[in-house]
């Protein structure tokens, strides 16, 4: 029987029905975002090895939590305060940072993902990227601060950089950066040995020609993957034009979703349904087309 197939979702982020995720006719990739989710997507994917693809990184939206300082600045009395202050636009002030968490630094993180590859041969690197959009929740509020695209672009590059070291696949997060987003990605991929396994573009929504004529054109594989939540609210032209500028075996499905649930692989059905008639497949032939992908993109073949 033919499996669906989800390359990125979070299904951490909420808590985890087991009965449910056993009997799901799915292979996933679950992503982390944060400091604390990178031990959850490993417990599931130490119960559930036949059903859970690991991805572990820092998500942009969490970029905030390192720093580049060493151990005796971030010991350092106010050095919270700073760090805010230095990666934070418009820079906060002392009384609007009280209760944020103190940073740890980017090599303790960096050890913590290495740790986890290595427990996890199969697992990639994700949820990474940049994003000019957001603004930063903090202690369950949205703030008016943005956290600098240097910054970002910063973690951004550490993450890939131990991908290509250990040969691992990432998944990228791209929002109003696609130019920015792609010079990190070209840093890494012209300059490391051994290389990043494969890229995926999750939820791509760029433009198609910058596509096929930037991504496209790296000597490293590339999938993107659609979702129903994103890809789906494209027009049907934008939706369109994306998948003409890569070739069907760059195509990936995903839910983006934060639950293993029934509505969970509804909307992977969904999306599947959506890329099969714009392509005039049939719906057995887009399913074993994206199963044939997912298993190259996660090394299985």
């Amino acid at each position: 029987m033919q499996v669906y197939t989800d390359a990125h979702c979070h299904p951490t982020e909420t808590s985890v029905n087991e009965e449910n995720l056993s009997l799901l006719n799915l292979r996933m990739v679950s992503m982390s975002t944060n400091l604390v989710d990178v031990h959850k997507v490993a417990d599931l994917a130490d119960k559930f090895p036949e059903v859970i693809i690991p991805a572990f990184g820092l998500h942009p939206w969490f970029s905030y939590a390192v720093t580049y300082s060493n151990k005796e600045e971030i010991e350092a009395e106010g050095f919270a305060t700073r760090h805010y202050q230095s990666i934070l636009n418009p820079p906060p002030s002392e009384d609007e940072i009280v209760g944020w968490p103190c940073p740890i630094s980017i090599t303790e993180h960096l050890e913590t993902l290495k740790n986890l590859l290595n427990s996890f041969p199969n697992a990639m690197v994700g949820e990474i990227g940049l994003d000019k959009s957001f603004k930063l929740k903090m202690c369950n509020k949205i703030t008016k601060f943005k956290v600098n695209m240097s910054h970002q672009r910063e973690v951004l590059h550490s993450q890939l950089m131990l991908a290509a070291e250990m040969n691992r696949s990432v998944s990228l997060h791209g929002v109003q950066s696609p130019q920015p987003l792609y010079e990190e990605v070209i840093k890494v991929t012209n300059s490391s040995e051994p290389k990043l396994r494969s890229i995926c573009l999750h939820s791509y929504t760029g433009s198609g020609d910058f596509l096929k004529t930037h991504w496209c054109k790296l000597d490293v594989p590339v999938f993107v993957s659609f979702s129903e939540f994103i890809s789906g609210r494209l027009s049907t032209e934008k939706f369109h034009s994306i998948l003409n500028c890569i070739s069907p075996d760059q195509i990936l499905s995903e839910s983006d979703y934060h639950e293993a649930c029934d509505f969970q692989y509804k909307l992977v059905l969904d999306i599947i349904s959506r890329m099969a008639a714009a392509m005039d497949y049939s719906l057995p032939e887009m399913k074993g087309l994206i199963e044939n992908n997912f298993n190259r993109f996660i090394g299985a073949q």
